[in-house]
């Protein structure tokens, strides 16, 4: 997913339209969920790096303009140390050298998070540039502070709704005679087994009548995680369960169909 382009719209959108951040922040996650089967946490950490990208550019800006001057400094100590108390004006070395050291303890002091001299510039697809006149939006670090804050709080209000959700038994999903027996002629199947493999024994389920009562292929996702461990990311297994999916192979799942036919 385009990150920067999610952010650059979100700055557009709160300017042109006064959307709230907030919500468009939320919009932009659940048509990321529903179209590309992008994790809620997988989305706003993709925001959040994109924020800290254009909070180290900044950095990276403040710290040139303090170190500007550093090889000037570096040669004036230089000629005292080399016997030379003045420049060809007459002018003493040691001021030069109190003046510089002078700014850099200005600009220190100043520093970059609370100067909005400091600006980032993006143009209208996120990418940070140089020209002032080519950029769509400037940003300083406390708008980067405030992008970051209301990311950071609707990550954390989703891993909590997350955790507040039970996740079902897998067993629970299973109809079979003898539920243990195909339990565990699963787990000979899936454990330590990912994304095409997964989704094929899915297949061969459904084709037996194997399994249903789930409501959507995320509440079997996490189900299924918690009973075989790491099977993928639910984005990848939602690829290949996609009904238009042409990644699997039919003789596949019929071989493995049969497979769990044999479990009594």
């Amino acid at each position: 997913m385009n990150y920067k382009l999610i952010i650059a719209n979100a700055i557009e959108e709160f300017n042109t339209q006064r959307t709230p951040y907030l919500s468009y922040f939320k919009r932009e996650a659940k048509k990321a969920y529903n179209i590309d089967f992008e994790e809620f946490e997988d989305f706003f950490d993709g925001c959040i790096r994109v924020i800290t990208l254009y909070k180290k550019h900044l950095e990276k800006l403040y710290l040139n303009h303090y170190r500007e001057n550093d090889l000037v400094l570096h040669s004036f100590k230089q000629m005292i140390i080399d016997g030379q108390t003045t420049d060809q004006n007459g002018r003493l070395i040691q001021e030069h050298i109190e003046r510089i050291e002078n700014d850099k303890e200005f600009i220190k002091k100043l520093g970059y998070k609370t100067n909005y001299d400091y600006k980032c510039l993006i143009t209208g697809t996120g990418e940070i540039i140089d020209s002032f006149l080519k950029s769509k939006h400037t940003l300083d670090y406390s708008e980067l502070e405030n992008l970051e804050n209301i990311i950071l709080q609707l990550s954390h209000n989703c891993q909590t709704d997350k955790n507040n959700k039970e996740v079902r038994d897998f067993k629970t999903f299973l109809y079979h005679p003898n539920i243990d027996a195909l339990n565990k002629k699963l787990h000979e199947l899936l454990d330590n087994s990912k994304g095409k493999t997964v989704a094929i024994t899915i297949k061969a389920l459904i084709k037996n009548s194997f399994i249903a009562g789930y409501k959507s292929n995320e509440e079997l996702y996490k189900a299924m995680r918690k009973e075989f461990g790491d099977i993928g990311a639910n984005s990848g297994l939602n690829t290949f369960l996609n009904d238009n999916s042409k990644k699997l192979n039919e003789n596949d799942i019929t071989s493995i169909s049969e497979i769990l036919q044999q479990v009594k």
